[in-house]
Formats: C-alpha cells, sequence, structure tokens
C-alpha cells in the first residue's frame, strides 16, 4: 500500500534556498523526524551538486539521524557547470560509466551504504533499457540500492522498463493548476502497482472568479487554508504521495496533516471539473493531416472529424503543442447557447501533429481544454480555418 505521508524536497535546502549550515540542517532535520516524516528526495544536481554533501555532513553530526530517512536519489542530469560536463550544455546521461560514478558519489557524500530508491531523474533518449536494468539489478544485489524508479517519464518510457525490471516511483509534476499525469500516468501507475511522486503540488494560477469562491467555500468548509486545500486535493489521488519543498517546520506540519485528510468527494470533484478552469477536461478531434493542410474548412463541422472524448488512443504526446488561441468567446457557450466572453487563462486549443511512433493513428489532433461539453465545433472549425495558412510547412511540435 503506497504511504500518504508526505515526502520532504531537499533542493531549497542549500545555496538553492535556506542556505542551511550542517548544524541548522541536522536540527530541522531531527525537527521533522520527530513529526513523523520518514523520506527525503535528493538529487546529485541540487545545490549545484553541493546539497547532498551538506545533508551528510548533517548526518554526521547525529549518526543516528540516518536510520530516520529513507532517501530517495535522483541521478542523470548532467547541468552546464556539473564536473566533468565538457558540453557546457544541459543533458541527459544513462550510460553506466556516469550513472556508477553517480552513484559511488551518492555513498560518499551522504556517508550512507544504500539508498533506498535511485531514479532516473530524465530518461536519456540514448538509453540503453537493457544495460541500465541489467546494471540496476547488480547494484541491488550488491545492496548499494533496494528499488528503482524514475522522474518526468511518459507512459512510453515506462515502457522500455517492462519485463526488465520493476518500477517503484515515477515522480511528476501534478496540482490543481497541472493535472496532464491524471490523463495517463496515474492510471498507468494504479495498473502497475508504482508511486506517484508529486512534485509543485501547491503550483497556482489565476484562478477564474468563480473557481476562487468554489476554492474559498471549501477552505470555510473543510477548515482549511489554501495551502492545506490544494495539497489535499493532490494527496486524495489514488497512487500518489506529496513531496513538499517548504524549509519552514510549521508548514511542514501543516502539511502533513492536510495531506492525512482526504478530500470529500464532492469537494476534490468540484475543483476538478470546473467549468472555467484552464487544464480540466478536454474534448479532441483527429482529422486527415493532407484534408487539412489542403483543403478548406466550411460550416460547423471538422473535416474527417472524429470526437475521441478525453484524449486519442494511445494518450497525448509528452510535448505542449502549439498553442493556436486562448479566451475565444465564439469557442466556448453557455447552457442557453449564449456565447460568454471568456478572459485568456479560461481556455486554450493546442494543435499535435502525432505520428504512429507516438502510439496515435497518424493525424492532426487538437486539444480543447475546458468542460467538453461547453466546446463549439463550428466555433472551432472557423479559428482553425482561419489559421491554417499559418501552419504549412511547420515541424510537428511549432505547426
Amino acid at each position: 500500500m503506497i504511504s500518504k505521508l508526505p515526502i520532504i524536497g531537499t533542493m531549497r535546502l542549500g545555496t538553492w534556498g535556506a542556505h542551511y549550515s550542517a548544524q541548522t540542517l541536522n536540527a530541522w532535520l531531527w525537527q521533522a523526524a520527530e513529526l513523523g516524516f520518514d523520506t527525503l528526495d535528493t538529487a546529485d544536481i541540487y545545490g549545484h551538486h553541493s546539497t547532498n554533501a551538506l545533508l551528510g555532513a548533517a548526518y554526521a553530526l547525529s549518526p543516528l539521524l540516518k536510520s530516520r530517512f529513507k532517501l530517495i536519489a535522483k541521478i542523470g542530469i548532467c547541468l552546464p557547470e556539473s564536473p566533468g560536463n565538457a558540453l557546457g550544455l544541459q543533458h541527459y546521461r544513462a550510460d553506466i560509466a556516469h550513472l556508477q560514478k553517480s552513484l559511488d558519489d551518492y555513498i560518499r557524500d551522504l556517508g550512507v551504504d544504500c539508498v533506498d530508491q535511485l531514479l532516473l531523474h530524465r530518461i536519456d533518449p540514448l538509453i540503453d533499457p537493457d544495460a541500465v536494468t541489467h546494471w540496476m539489478h547488480s547494484a541491488q544485489q550488491s545492496g548499494r540500492i533496494r528499488n528503482v524508479g524514475v522522474s518526468n517519464a511518459s507512459v512510453a518510457q515506462l515502457r522500455l522498463f517492462e519485463n526488465r525490471i520493476a518500477i517503484c516511483a515515477n515522480q511528476v509534476e501534478l496540482s490543481l493548476a497541472h493535472r496532464a499525469a491524471l490523463d495517463d500516468l496515474q492510471p498507468h501507475a494504479l495498473a502497475h502497482n508504482c508511486e506517484l511522486q508529486a512534485y509543485s503540488p501547491l503550483k497556482q494560477m489565476a484562478f477564474d472568479s468563480a473557481l476562487e469562491r468554489s476554492l474559498q467555500h471549501w477552505q470555510q468548509a473543510l477548515m482549511l487554508d489554501r495551502a492545506q486545500l490544494l495539497l489535499s486535493w493532490v494527496a486524495s489521488i489514488p497512487g500518489v504521495r506529496v513531496i513538499l519543498g517548504s524549509t519552514q517546520i510549521e508548514r511542514l506540519r501543516l502539511a502533513q496533516l492536510a495531506c492525512a485528510r482526504p478530500l470529500p468527494h464532492d469537494a476534490w470533484t468540484e475543483l476538478y471539473i470546473h467549468p472555467d478552469h484552464l487544464g480540466g477536461q478536454c474534448l479532441c478531434h483527429r482529422f486527415d493531416c493532407g484534408h487539412f493542410l489542403q483543403q478548406p474548412i466550411r460550416g460547423s463541422q471538422l473535416p474527417s472529424g472524429e470526437v475521441h472524448g478525453i484524449q486519442p488512443p494511445g494518450g497525448w504526446p509528452r510535448h505542449t503543442g502549439h498553442v493556436l488561441g486562448e479566451g475565444f468567446s465564439d469557442v466556448f457557450r453557455s447552457d442557453a447557447g449564449a456565447f460568454t466572453p471568456l478572459r485568456a487563462h479560461h481556455f486554450r486549443l493546442e494543435f499535435h501533429r502525432i505520428y504512429p511512433y507516438e502510439g496515435c493513428a497518424k493525424g492532426v489532433w487538437i486539444r480543447a481544454y475546458g468542460r467538453h461539453d461547453r466546446v463549439d465545433t463550428g466555433g472551432m472549425a472557423t479559428l482553425l480555418h482561419s489559421r491554417r495558412e499559418n501552419w504549412r510547412g511547420r515541424s510537428s511540435r511549432q505547426p
């Protein structure tokens, strides 16, 4: 069973945030441990490769402190200033020599014998799944790591590891304002008994006034502050465990209480499907690339249109599509049929050209954020036609 106890993120403890000394961090960790926190999320790049050494120095002051926390260790990103990065460019690496050195550095800097979860921070496009999983198995057998996972991995990337090694966790961005992981990653994680670790759970946006009223209503009804309500919304999702980024012990305590208290179904659902929430459900259409680029769009029908509801077969590609426009009042309409003006952040269309290797039928897909029963396809077709000429000859990501 996946724990609902939040994970403490360490990114801001050192030079990227609080600038704690070893002594201050030691006292801070003891306070967190006394509150019941038991897992630290770390990465070799945090603090420009200095935070792990700081954490190790704090551990050295109280050797018993090591036994109070499990360690999540993320490797695989090279910053421009990372040691040995001759390119001077940020990139991802999953060659065995780099992974081995990164794990060796972890063990040395933290002064531990083993890390509980070793995660690939990003998936290297040049990854050799057989070689990497063989190395992971060897590290497990030697007792240096217990479990392996990934971070920011798509479903397609997760499939690289199927039948090779068990993936214990996938770290993804997930919040009320950023819910893309609910489309495919969260169901996939549930099906494979993989913990979905949610970072940036408090990410906020310019909420619509109606949604703001809903947030205020549930804050009062449940006696939660805004941060607690947003955290509880994320923590209520099955299979999800929240990563906290605060360096303030009192905020950690309040966050822990919020995550232990699932939201009532009505509260969670009202915030999720709010009609004016950018990032809500989608109406997606697929139509033939050639027809779309060569023939005019007339009337209220998209050419060769197929309504697919929330997402196309195989899911959306990970990249963000070309944004066609935001806040077009001729695309959304009220239940009474009258068009309703919307501000820019209420609506967005994205254009995707998807090829078979991305898991979908070849074609152009249009994603419309918002409640799918409020999208007017006639207005969408008009909008697409007016912008068709701008897309000729461009790439799939910037059509």
